[in-house]
C-alpha cells in the first residue's frame, strides 16, 4: 500500500544541507521513494496519474510504501534545492526519484512506468532476502 505525502519545507532544508534526507525520512517505512520535480513538467503529470492509481487500486499489495513528494520550482528554496540535487546528485532531469530500502538508498531513476516504478523496489527486495 503506498502513502503519499508531501516533503515538508525542513526536511528539504535538511537534504539540501546534509546532501541526503533524514533517517526518519528514508525509514518512513519498509520502501521509500522521494520524488523531486518541478510544476511545470509533463512527465511529473504523467508519474503523479500513475501514482494516484496505485493509491486507488491498493497498490502494491506486497509492501508498504511511503511517497513523498517536493515540488521545489515552487518553494522558497528552489534555487537551493535545484543546484544541489544537480551539482551533488548529479541530476538535472524531472522528475527525479531517489529509492531507499529500510533506509538504505538503492536506485534513483527519472520518469518511468509505475510498473517499472515497483519493480524497483521488489528486485532490490529480492536480492536481499536471498
Amino acid at each position: 500500500m503506498i502513502t503519499r505525502t508531501v516533503l515538508p519545507e525542513n526536511e528539504a532544508r535538511y537534504a539540501i544541507e546534509h546532501h541526503e534526507f533524514a533517517p526518519h525520512v528514508r525509514e518512513h517505512s519498509r520502501a521509500v521513494a522521494v520524488v523531486s520535480t518541478q510544476s511545470w513538467c509533463p512527465d511529473w503529470k504523467g508519474v503523479d496519474r500513475w501514482l494516484r492509481a496505485l493509491v486507488d487500486d491498493g497498490e502494491p499489495a506486497d509492501f508498504d510504501l511511503t511517497v513523498f513528494t517536493v515540488v521545489y520550482d515552487r518553494e522558497p528554496y528552489f534555487n537551493d534545492y535545484r543546484s544541489m540535487k544537480e551539482r551533488v546528485w548529479g541530476n538535472g532531469f524531472v522528475p527525479y526519484i531517489r529509492y531507499y530500502v529500510d533506509g538504505v538508498f538503492i536506485a534513483d531513476t527519472n520518469q518511468l512506468s509505475s510498473k517499472r516504478f515497483l519493480e524497483t523496489f521488489r528486485s532490490h527486495m529480492r536480492e536481499t532476502a536471498q
